[in-house]
C-alpha cells in the first residue's frame, strides 16, 4: 500500500495526548484515549497490508512476523534495558521485584495480563510502575498473532466480500462484550484484547468503506473531507478533555475516540487524500516528524516520568518540572529512534535493499533470542526479591512488607460471616450480643480492632460482612441489593435473611473516609437493616490517615514511620469529620462514634499521631489499611479508655448505655 502522510499526523495526535496526560496536565485528563487511536490505526494498516498481499498471493506469515519483530522489539528491548538499570538504582526491593515481573512480561508481550492482576491504571501505585505503558504493546502484539490467521481464512481464494462480514461479527461481538464487561470488571475490559478487538476491527473497516463508490463520491469534495476530519478531531479532543479516572472506561464511551479515529482515516482514504484543513493539521513537518518517532516517544516518556516521581516523591508535577521532563523525553526519543529503531526497521520503499540490509544486522530470530537472553536479568530480580543487597540499610524487607499486608486478613479468613451463619465451627449464634462489622476495604481493620477487645468475651459474636470493595455497580434499596459481582449479591441476600437481621444487636461501620458522598450506599444498607430491626445500634469508626505513597516505602526512605504522618506525604487526615457531606446523616443514626484521631492523635494534630505500635510495627504498610498489630493496639487502647463499650452500647446488665457519637 502507498504511504499515507496523514496517518503519521494522526499518530502525532495520539502520542501527544498520551504524553500530555502522563505529564499530569489536568486539561487533558482523558489523554489516555490516545492509545485507542493507536489501536484503530493498527487495525487499518495491518489489515491493508495483509489483504493487499493476500490478493497478490504473496503473503507469508514468516515475513509478516519478521517485520513485526524488527519493528517492535529492538526499541522495546533497549527501553526495558535502560529502564532496568535506572530502576535498579532507584527502586526499593519490593518495587524492584514487581518491576522485574513486569519487565519480563513486557519482553514476552504479556504485560497487560500482569498489570491486570496488580492494580488499577489510575491509582497512585500505577503512577510508579515504569513499564505500565507496555500493556498496550501487549494488546497490539496479541492482535498481530491472531489477526493474520483470521484474514487468511477469510480472504484466501479471492473472497474479499467476506472481510466485511468478519469485521461486523468481530466488531459487534467485541464491543458488546466491552460494554457488558466494563460494568463487571472494568480492569479486564481495559487490559484484555477480546474487549478491545472492535477498535482494531473498526480501523480495518475503513478499507471496505473507502472502496465503496458511494463513499468516494461523498468524499470527492475537499470541503466534505475537511468536515469529516473536523468531526473526527472533535470526537477525540472531547474524549481527551471530558474523560478522567472517574469515567466508566472503556465501556460504551470508548466509541467516541474510536469513531473519531475512523472518521479521520476515512477522510484521507480517497484519491484526493485529506482536505486542505486536514492536510495542514496532519501533514505539516512537525506532525509528520512526531508521527514517525511516535513509537520511540511512547516508549521513552513513561519510564522517565514514573522514575522521576518515584525518586523525588513529587506526584503533582509543577509546570517547570513538566517542561523539563518533556525535554528529557524528546532527547531520549531522538536517541532511541535514530540510534535503535531505524537501524532495524524501515518502511517498504523507504531505503534501497543494500542500505536497508546494513541497518538490520540482526535477523528477527536473532532479535527474539536477544530478548529471551536479556529476560534473564529481570527474572533474576523478580525471583530474587528485588535484590535486597542493593539497599543495605533497608528498614522493612520485601518479605516483611508482604507478610505484614497478608497478615491483615488472618483473623477474618476464619471468622464468622453472613454466609457462614449456619456453620457452628465459625459462628456462635447463641451468644447474647451479635455484632456485624460492615464496610469497604477497611472492614478487616475494624474487625481486628474489635477482636483485640472482645476475642475472648463469651457474650459477643463478631460477624464480618466481607467488604463492599468487591461489589462493582452496587445498587438497591429495601434490602434488595445487587452487584455485577454475583458473590457480592449472594452476600447481601444472606445478610438480609430474617434469621440474620433479627439477631443483630450492633453494626460497626468502617470505611476509608467514611463520610464521603460515595458512601451513600453504605448509609442506605445500614438504614434498611435498622428499618427491619429497630433495636440494632450503630457504631461508626472514624477515619485516620492516608498517605500519597505506601507507608513502607516512606519508612525505608526516611528511616522512621513518622514520615507517614508528614503533611507532605499525607493525602487525608480526619481531624474534622464534620466537614464531609454525609457526616450529619451518619451521626443522626450513630449511637457510638469511635474517634480514632481523638484516640491516637494528641490535640487532633497530625504531627502528634501515633504511627506505630510499641513494638515498632507501622500503622499500615500500604497507604491507609491498618496492619493487624496496629489495629489491635488501637482496639486495646480504646477498650482501656472505654471499658466494655460494646456491652454498654446495647445496655447490657450493670452497664449504662452511652452514646459518645451524639
Amino acid at each position: 500500500m502507498h504511504y499515507r502522510a496523514d496517518i503519521d499526523g494522526l499518530r502525532a495526535i495520539a502520542v501527544l495526548a498520551v504524553v500530555v496526560f502522563h505529564l499530569g496536565i489536568s486539561q487533558l485528563s482523558g489523554g489516555f484515549v490516545g492509545v485507542d487511536v493507536f489501536f484503530v490505526i493498527s487495525g487499518y494498516l495491518i489489515t491493508a497490508i495483509i489483504s493487499d498481499k493476500i490478493s497478490r498471493d504473496s503473503f507469508q506469515l514468516a515475513d509478516f512476523y519478521g517485520r513485526r519483530v524488527r519493528r517492535l522489539f529492538p526499541p522495546l528491548i533497549a527501553t526495558v534495558a535502560v529502564t532496568f538499570i535506572a530502576a535498579a538504582c532507584i527502586l526499593e526491593p519490593l518495587d524492584f521485584t514487581t518491576f522485574g515481573r513486569s519487565a519480563t512480561a513486557a519482553l514476552f508481550s504479556v504485560s497487560n495480563f500482569v498489570f491486570l492482576t496488580e492494580a488499577g491504571y489510575w491509582d497512585t501505585a500505577s503512577e510508579l510502575k515504569p513499564l505500565l505503558h507496555t500493556w498496550s504493546l501487549g494488546v497490539e502484539e496479541q492482535f498481530y498473532l491472531l489477526w493474520p490467521a483470521l484474514l487468511l481464512a477469510t480472504l484466501r481464494g479471492g473472497r474479499d466480500g467476506r472481510l466485511t462480514w468478519l469485521l461486523i461479527v468481530v466488531g459487534t461481538a467485541s464491543f458488546a462484550a466491552c460494554v457488558w464487561w466494563t460494568g463487571r470488571d472494568s480492569l479486564a475490559a481495559f487490559y484484555l484484547l477480546p474487549f478491545r478487538m472492535f477498535e482494531f476491527a473498526l480501523g480495518a473497516a475503513v478499507l471496505p468503506l473507502s472502496r465503496s463508490a458511494g463513499i468516494q463520491r461523498a468524499l470527492s469534495a475537499s470541503s466534505t473531507r475537511d468536515r469529516v476530519f473536523a468531526a473526527g478531531v472533535l470526537m477525540i479532543a472531547w474524549s481527551a478533555v471530558a474523560f478522567d479516572n472517574n469515567t466508566a472506561f472503556p465501556g460504551w464511551v470508548v466509541a467516541w475516540p474510536t469513531l473519531g479515529s475512523v472518521l479521520i482515516l476515512l477522510a484521507g482514504s480517497g484519491t484526493g487524500g485529506q482536505g486542505p484543513i486536514g492536510a495542514m493539521v496532519l501533514c505539516n513537518p512537525v506532525s509528520l516528524w512526531l508521527g514517525k518517532v511516535s513509537y520511540s516517544l511512547y516508549l521513552t516518556h513513561w519510564p522517565i516520568v514514573s522514575l522521576y516521581r518515584y525518586a523525588s516523591g513529587d506526584h503533582s508535577l509543577a509546570i517547570g518540572t513538566q517542561i523539563a521532563l518533556a525535554a528529557v523525553t524528546l532527547l531520549a526519543t531522538v536517541v532511541l529512534h535514530y540510534g535503535v529503531e531505524l537501524r532495524f526497521y524501515q518502511r517498504v520503499g523507504a531505503m534501497t535493499p543494500q542500505r536497508s540490509a546494513r541497518r538490520r544486522p540482526i535477523s528477527a530470530p536473532g532479535i527474539v533470542l536477544v530478548s529471551a537472553l536479556f529476560a534473564v536479568a529481570p527474572v533474576a530480580a523478580w525471583l530474587g526479591d528485588g535484590w535486597p543487597w542493593r539497599r543495605a540499610n533497608t528498614v522493612l524487607s520485601s518479605a516483611a512488607v508482604t507478610q505484614g499486608m497478608d497478615d491483615r486478613f488472618q483473623l477474618v479468613r476464619k471468622a464468622c460471616s453472613v454466609t457462614r451463619w449456619r456453620r457452628d465451627e465459625y459462628c456462635s449464634t447463641d451468644r447474647p450480643i451479635q455484632v456485624l462489622v460492615f464496610g469497604n476495604s477497611h472492614e478487616p481493620d475494624a474487625f481486628n480492632f474489635l477482636h483485640a477487645a472482645y476475642a475472648d468475651d463469651p457474650d459477643i459474636n463478631l460477624i464480618q460482612f466481607g467488604s463492599t470493595n468487591n461489589c462493582p455497580n452496587l445498587k438497591g434499596a429495601a434490602g434488595e441489593y445487587h452487584s455485577t459481582n454475583e458473590t457480592c449479591t449472594r452476600r447481601f441476600a444472606a445478610l438480609f435473611r430474617d434469621e440474620v437481621i433479627s439477631q443483630l444487636d450492633v453494626i460497626v461501620y468502617a470505611a476509608a473516609r467514611p463520610f464521603r458522598s460515595i458512601q451513600q450506599i453504605h448509609l442506605d444498607v445500614i438504614g434498611d437493616i435498622m428499618a427491619r430491626n429497630s433495636r440494632v445500634k450503630l457504631a461508626t469508626v472514624g477515619g485516620y490517615i492516608a498517605t500519597r505513597e505506601p507507608c513502607w516505602r516512606l519508612i525505608n526512605r526516611h528511616g522512621s514511620s513518622t514520615a507517614c504522618a508528614l503533611p507532605a506525604n499525607v493525602t487525608y487526615f480526619e481531624d474534622q469529620p464534620s466537614q464531609w457531606p454525609l457526616y450529619e446523616a451518619f451521626m443522626a443514626i450513630t449511637d457510638l462514634y469511635i474517634d480514632r484521631v481523638g484516640l491516637l492523635c494528641k490535640d487532633r494534630k497530625l504531627e502528634n499521631c501515633v504511627t506505630q505500635t510499641p513494638a515498632s510495627v507501622p500503622m499500615f504498610y500500604d497507604r491507609h489499611h491498618h496492619s493487624i498489630e496496629f489495629a489491635r493496639y488501637a482496639g486495646q487502647r480504646y477498650e482501656s479508655e472505654h471499658p466494655g463499650f460494646l456491652k454498654r452500647l446495647v445496655g447490657a446488665p450493670d452497664s449504662p448505655v452511652v452514646s459518645p457519637g451524639k
